[in-house]
């Protein structure tokens, strides 16, 4: 049997051999271009990460190895040739300079430059190419200006810093001591964000990005001065972060902007654990991969960095109840299925119009579901129609639509917590719908280990109101003697329910399949089972 080790480079090989005939040293500018035409996004980004994969394979097979590699000086000259190395959709169509702005990606290009420059022995002429271009790309632009990201309290303000600060500490101390207090100040704008729970309102994979650059910059500034980011209680809570959102294996929590599906890095995790100790749990290793659809480099590199084989190679669970009583989000994990529903607003970052929304998932996937992210476009983003997408909207989620109306985006259209504990959930969720009648909606969750009861109850000040209880799956639901059925769940309510088939797409960009499941009336009280037959 392969050890951890073992399997790491079996990764490494393949993802090598993936990338030894690639060849795209040119980025299509049309495609670059096509963003301002169209809004799509894809097109241009899915070149620029096949470059960035490259770049990781071979940075990093080639330190493992120790070996010489041409191919790795020309991906890396083929970049510094870039003439941003921005995307599109984070710069003006008119900027003057899109060579010197530091977003998400940028950023994270001049880090993976100066690490495969501190890491791997270049010719002398390639690192002074990526020592002059980390200077005119990053270094000048940030003392030079601020940047909006500096005051963010989400995972912008962690990457891009990090990358940032990671940029001076390898290629650039001399000059750190100046910008050390700017940096830590957008640091701690980021752990803003967060609240004493230590949940991540943006979701697991952007935990993982922010809370990982953040760790990333952290442990390389501990090294260099012994300056520590990583002590105190709150810290230690948003490391925890993670083993909560898988549901069961690799099913996830997908509020907001989130993924059904998760993964986990393994040398982030497994850094966590040694540096927190054995409440950091460690997921089923089937659901380890050190790199995403980004190709990130830092991670990546840390996945042989900070291997301990001394630590467990997967398979701890955390099962429970648990509730983040800043972000609002409870969940129950029972033996048979799990349960997640949030509280929250309608303001919060990467929103989705979901307050009161809620999760039950099985072994293989989520049955009542969230969607979770959507395709990234330039309207996705845009406040105007954002909330137009099925997704992000609340008519895409598990929510009830009152006389046609659903809920409003802002942080004033927020939940009411009655009670979190005791496998019950309950709170009121009327404020997020602004509508002026409606006085409370207080919607209740008991679980148990074969059974969810849901119970709305509507209070209006006067009228009789047309209401639509909406349920959203993956999976065709079936009608079985009056109930309805997806998989082993039952559905039981004395309403019969209008199913209806959605084609939306997803975060990949793919068209998905979804249903809806309305129960329509007019009265002020919902009730209906979640009854999971084989734990009966």
């Amino acid at each position: 049997m392969m050890g951890i080790y073992e399997e790491k480079l079996e990764e490494l090989k393949g993802l090598y051999e993936d990338f030894e005939a690639f060849d795209g040293y040119e980025l299509n500018r049309r495609a670059f271009d096509e963003f301002y035409r169209s809004g799509n996004r894809l097109t241009y980004e899915n070149e620029y990460f096949a470059r960035r994969g490259c770049l990781m394979a071979r940075a990093v097979y080639t330190l493992i190895y120790n070996m010489g590699d041409t191919k790795l000086n020309e991906i890396i000259n083929a970049v510094c040739d870039e003439f941003t190395w921005a995307l599109p959709a984070h710069i003006s169509g008119d900027t003057k300079e899109p060579e010197k702005v530091i977003d998400l990606f940028s950023a994270e290009t001049a880090q993976a430059l100066s690490e495969t420059a501190h890491y791997v022995n270049l010719p002398d002429e390639l690192h002074e190419r990526i020592h002059t271009m980390l200077y005119e790309r990053i270094i000048k632009p940030y003392e030079n200006g601020k940047f909006f990201w500096e005051s963010s309290n989400h995972n912008w303000a962690a990457v891009c810093a990090g990358c940032v600060g990671m940029v001076y500490l390898y290629e650039f101390p001399e000059r750190f001591e100046k910008v050390k207090k700017r940096l830590l100040n957008t640091m701690d704008c980021f752990l803003s964000g967060y609240g004493e729970d230590g949940a991540c309102l943006e979701g697991l994979g952007y935990w993982g990005y922010g809370f990982g650059y953040f760790i990333y910059f952290a442990e390389l500034l501990r090294r260099f001065d012994g300056t520590d980011l990583l002590k105190g209680e709150k810290i230690k809570k948003i490391a925890e972060f993670q083993q909560s959102m898988f549901l069961k294996n690799d099913v996830c929590v997908s509020f907001s902007d989130g993924l059904r599906k998760g993964v986990y890095n393994v040398g982030l995790t497994l850094y966590l654990r040694k540096d927190f100790g054995n409440d950091i749990k460690i997921p089923n290793k089937k659901y380890r991969r050190d790199y995403d659809e980004c190709c990130r480099f830092a991670g990546f590199l840390r996945s042989f960095l900070w291997l301990d084989r001394g630590l467990p190679s997967g398979g701890e669970t955390d099962i429970g109840e648990k509730y983040f009583g800043n972000a609002q989000w409870y969940i129950n994990k029972k033996t048979h299925f799990s349960f997640a529903a949030k509280g929250g607003n309608n303001g919060e970052s990467h929103n989705h119009n979901d307050v009161g929304s809620f999760i039950i998932a099985d072994e293989e996937e989520q049955l009542i579901e969230d969607f979770g992210a959507g395709e990234y476009t330039r309207g996705y983003f845009n406040d105007t129609n954002r909330y137009k997408y099925f997704c992000t909207s609340s008519k895409g989620h598990n929510l009830p639509i009152i006389d046609g109306k659903y809920q409003k985006n802002s942080s004033d259209c927020k939940a009411r917590i009655i009670e979190a504990g005791g496998d019950n959930f309950v709170l009121d969720i009327g404020g997020a719908y602004n509508i002026g009648e409606l006085t409370e909606l207080r919607r209740s969750f008991k679980i148990n280990e074969n059974k969810i009861t849901l119970r709305d109850d509507f209070s209006f000040s006067c009228g009789v109101h047309n209401i639509t209880e909406r349920l959203v799956s993956p999976i065709k639901p079936k009608e079985i003697c009056g109930d309805t059925k997806i998989k082993d769940l039952i559905i039981k309510s004395k309403i019969k329910p209008n199913i209806k088939k959605h084609i939306i797409r997803n975060h990949a960009g793919e068209n998905e399949a979804v249903y809806t499941i309305d129960y329509v009336f007019a009265a002020n009280l919902f009730e209906c089972e979640f009854i999971y037959s084989t734990a009966l």
